[in-house]
C-alpha cells in the first residue's frame, strides 16, 4: 500500500484579489515612479490600468499595499470617499480611461522599495515611499523638516520627493510647503484655516507610562489653558493655565498632584484640593511610582555634574583688584 505524501501548501493572496500568474511587472498598467504622501492627502499617486495589449481598462480595482512596511501609517481618505482602506492597503476603482488618482493620506517612513501597486491582483510594480510626515504622527511639523534636512545629500528615498534618487535642498523646499498639514486622526490636534495648523498640542508619547510630555505650539502670544479629561468628560488636571509667548514649548504632567494655578488660594480651596489628593487612589499610586523613579537618581551628584558642566562652559571672568598699593 502506497503512503500518501501530504505537503503543506502556501497560498499567496494579493491584497486586491486573485493573483494572475506569468504576467510581467508593468504589463498591466503604469504608476508614478515613487509615492509622495502627505497626511492631509494633498499629494496624489496616479495609476493607469491597462490590459495585456496596453489598452486602458475601466472599472478595475487598483490597490496599493503597504504591508511590507510597518513604519507607514495609512489613514482614511480626507475628505472621505477618495479611496477605501482595508488593513494596510488602499483601494480605488479606475475611471473610464483606466486612471485612478489616489490622494493617499499617510505618514511614517520605511526604507527600500516597499509599496506594491496592483491592477485587479496583477502586480504593476514596487514603489518607494517618500513621506512629508517623517515621524508617523500624521502631521507635518518642524520635527519632520529637521529629519528631512538631516537626509539632504543622501539617497534616502523616504525624503526623495521629486523622485530623482537623491535628497537635495529642492526636496526640503517641497516638504516645507506642507508644513502644518495634518490628518484629522492625528494625535496632534490643530485649529486653523484649511490644512495649516494655527494652534497645536500633542502628547509626545501616546500611550504613556509615567509622566506625559506635551508639545504646545501657538502662532502668537496669549492666554493658554491645557487640561486633561477622562472619557466621561471629567477634568482630571490642569497642566497649563497662563500667558504664553508665540512658538513651541513642552510641558509635563506627572499625575502626582493637583495644580490650582491660583496665586492666593483660599483655605476652602486648599482644603478641597488636599482632600481630593489624599482620597483619590490614582494620586497615591502615581506618587508611589514617582517616588520609585526618583530613587533611581543620585540627585546631589546630578546637580554637581550640571553645575560643573555649566561652569566649564562659561568664560573665566577677569578679576581686577581694587586695593591700593604703596
Amino acid at each position: 500500500m502506497q503512503r500518501a505524501l501530504v505537503l503543506p501548501v502556501i497560498v499567496a493572496l494579493s491584497c486586491a484579489g486573485p493573483a494572475w500568474a506569468d504576467i510581467p511587472n508593468g504589463s498591466v498598467g503604469t504608476a508614478d515612479s515613487c509615492i509622495v504622501a502627505c497626511p492631509a492627502g494633498d499629494s496624489i499617486l496616479t495609476v493607469n490600468a491597462t490590459d495585456l495589449q496596453g489598452h486602458p481598462v475601466s472599472q478595475v480595482t487598483i490597490a496599493v499595499d503597504f504591508s511590507n512596511c510597518p513604519g507607514v501609517v495609512l489613514a482614511a481618505s480626507n475628505p472621505p470617499g477618495q479611496y477605501t482602506v482595508n488593513g494596510s492597503a488602499a483601494f480605488k476603482t479606475s475611471d473610464v480611461g483606466g486612471r485612478a488618482d489616489l490622494p493617499l493620506a499617510l505618514g511614517g517612513t520605511c526604507s527600500g522599495v516597499v509599496a506594491r501597486v496592483y491592477n485587479s491582483g496583477a502586480l504593476i510594480g514596487f514603489r518607494p515611499v517618500a513621506s512629508f510626515d517623517q515621524d508617523g504622527d500624521l502631521a507635518v511639523t518642524a520635527a519632520d523638516l529637521a529629519l528631512v534636512s538631516s537626509k539632504v545629500g543622501t539617497s534616502d528615498r523616504t525624503a526623495d520627493f521629486n523622485c530623482d534618487h537623491v535628497v537635495t535642498q529642492a526636496d526640503y523646499d517641497i516638504a516645507a510647503e506642507h508644513l502644518g498639514h495634518v490628518h484629522p486622526s492625528s494625535p496632534l490636534v490643530g485649529v486653523g484655516d484649511g490644512l495649516a495648523i494655527a494652534f497645536g498640542v500633542r502628547a509626545m508619547s501616546n500611550p504613556s507610562h509615567g509622566a506625559v510630555e506635551f508639545e504646545l505650539r501657538a502662532p502668537e502670544a496669549g492666554a493658554a489653558k491645557l487640561a486633561i479629561y477622562d472619557v466621561s468628560g471629567r477634568r482630571l488636571a490642569t497642566v497649563l493655565d497662563r500667558d504664553i509667548e508665540p512658538g513651541a514649548r513642552r510641558v509635563t504632567w506627572s499625575g502626582v498632584g493637583i495644580g490650582r494655578h491660583v496665586k492666593r488660594p483660599s483655605p476652602e480651596v486648599i482644603r478641597a484640593t488636599v482632600t481630593k489628593a489624599l482620597s483619590t487612589p490614582s494620586y497615591r499610586e502615581r506618587a508611589r511610582k514617582f517616588a520609585e523613579e526618583m530613587r533611581q537618581y543620585d540627585t546631589p551628584k546630578l546637580a554637581a555634574d550640571m553645575l560643573e558642566s555649566l561652569v566649564a562652559s562659561q568664560p573665566m571672568p577677569l578679576v581686577r583688584s581694587n586695593s591700593a598699593t604703596s
